[in-house]
């Protein structure tokens, strides 16, 4: 068991200093973000004991925080709430990546303990996009997918030209559609709100129509002196067409 004091240098050592391939790294890190989990809910559940008097049934955090009011109960805590706000990043990375149901509920959970506890309005929306984003990769449900697509939409109408915000959100959306095998409808997010400079839009179209997608691959690394990649291209096009 991890003990919560060397839970912020394990992820720390995870990103720095072991070294792991990627998929070994990701295995380590839903590891550590499933003790930061079950730390979080043995923490939680002392604090509630000693308010109420009690120990609280249940090992969940919705389970433990529904229909209490935590906004104030955990405020005391100086030390839960230093170590989770510092360090609730590393966990939800992991969980962001993950393909694991158990490690999206956990991460989803972890975002809603901390938009529970927190007043920082900017800080919140970091945390509830987090948690949009989780519960549509773990569900596929389109209203996850139509959040990003709303927030994309508003940002857009602030700024007609590409910006990085705009981005990120439609980024979001085709990144769950693509999990879902949605392609054709992430190619339409891609269209909408991508410049065609993104090498994105060649990627889904790729998945698409693998003709058209190479085309306009090669046409894009041809547009931006891309030799290398434009050279690789062609030859798997050639070496397809040959086949």
């Amino acid at each position: 068991m991890i003990k919560k004091e060397d839970i912020r240098g394990a992820f720390w050592k995870l990103d720095r200093d072991v070294k792991f391939n990627r998929k070994e790294t990701q295995q380590w890190g839903e590891y550590l973000t499933k003790a930061v989990y079950k730390e979080l809910v043995k923490r939680i559940k002392k604090e509630i004991e000693r308010e109420e008097g009690k120990t609280p049934k249940g090992e969940t955090i919705p389970h433990l925080i529904k229909d209490r009011k935590i906004e104030d109960l955990f405020i005391r805590d100086h030390d839960l709430t230093h170590i989770y706000d510092d360090d609730l990043g590393s966990p939800l990375r992991y969980a962001y990546y993950s393909e694991d149901p158990e490690v999206l509920q956990m991460g989803i959970d972890m975002c809603v303990f901390k938009n529970r506890t927190l007043s920082n309005e900017e800080k919140k929306e970091h945390f509830k996009d987090t948690e949009m984003y989780l519960r549509g990769k773990l569900t596929g449900a389109q209203e996850y997918i139509n959040y990003f697509i709303a927030k994309a939409t508003e940002e857009k109408a602030k700024k007609e030209d590409y910006n990085l915000i705009v981005e990120r959100y439609a980024l979001q959306a085709i990144d769950l559609l693509e999990h879902h095998k949605k392609f054709n409808a992430a190619l339409e997010v891609a269209e909408r709100f991508l410049s065609p400079k993104d090498v994105t839009r060649c990627d889904l179209l790729m998945k698409v129509d693998k003709t058209q997608g190479m085309r306009m691959l090669l046409d894009h690394y041809k547009k931006t002196n891309n030799v290398l990649n434009y050279a690789f291209a062609l030859a798997e096009q050639q070496g397809k067409t040959r086949t």
